[in-house]
Formats: structure tokens, sequence, C-alpha cells
């Protein structure tokens, strides 16, 4: 279900809930701007803690993706999480991602335990996550990815 209202904007010391990924104020999924619309802070000082949180060996990543699988957007009832588990097809895309992304990693062995480190397992799990967010984001949720790449393009 999907409402035409605009999400809730933060009321800095007022917590709100339930958690809601946003639809105004998202850069991408809304996670950081939903994030500080709960918490009752701004949202640049999310953003800046989620960007940090990234240096810190892809942490940020996949905490922030995890929340954007996780977490309903604003005036929808299912998360993208909820969506791929209904969609049978959709699970079997994610899940052939996630075995490439992992014999890919395997394959490498040396060469990106040497070239990136601790951060290739994280990186290969955010572009899993990034197929799951596609496959599984309503309408509306994809309409705004596109217009970020065509943004951005």
């Amino acid at each position: 279900m999907t409402s035409p209202l605009r999400s809730p904007l933060p009321i800095i010391g007022v917590p709100q809930r339930p958690m809601t990924r946003s639809t105004d104020g998202a850069v991408l999924g809304g996670v950081c701007a939903g994030l500080a619309v709960r918490l009752g802070v701004r949202e640049q000082m999310v953003r800046i803690v989620v960007s940090l949180s990234v240096l810190f060996f892809g942490a940020g990543l996949l905490i922030y993706m995890a929340a954007w699988l996780s977490v309903p957007r604003w005036g929808e009832d299912l998360s993208v999480a909820q969506r791929l588990i209904g969609a049978r097809r959709e699970s079997h895309i994610i899940l052939l991602t996630l075995l490439f992304a992992l014999i890919a990693l395997l394959a490498l062995g040396d060469f990106a335990k040497h070239w990136t480190g601790a951060t290739s397992w994280p990186v290969l799990l955010g572009l899993v996550a990034v197929v799951a967010v596609w496959f599984g984001a309503s309408r509306e949720e994809k309409s705004h990815l596109q217009d970020v790449v065509n943004a951005s393009v």
C-alpha cells in the first residue's frame, strides 16, 4: 500500500516511532532521513555518522543496506525483504547473485586479500543487497532510483 502523504520531518529532540524510510529526504533509500526522524536528530548528523562508518571495513555499508532491505518505506506496509520473500523468481535471482559474488571473491583469493583487504566482503555483499533492493522495490521506489541513476549519468 502506498500513501501520497509526505514522510514526516525530524523534530529535533523528539524521537518518533516506528522507524520508516523517508520518501522526501531520500538520497538513495531514505535510511538516513528515516533514522533521523526516528531518533529526533538532524539528517546531516546521521549521514555523517553513516559515511564515517563505511570507512570501518565497510560496516556502515552493510548496516545501511540491511536497514534498506528490512525497514519499510513511509506509507508502505511491506519492506523490500518482505516483498522478496513472497516473490519466488526474484528470490532465486538474489541467491544466484550472492552465489556468483561468493565464487568471484573466492576465485580472486590472494589477489582480493592483498588488493582490497577486508573491504571485499562488505562491497560484494553490498552489491548483492543492491540487486535485492532493485528486485524488491515498489514501483515508486524504482522510479526514484531510476531518477537518481539518470541524474548521475
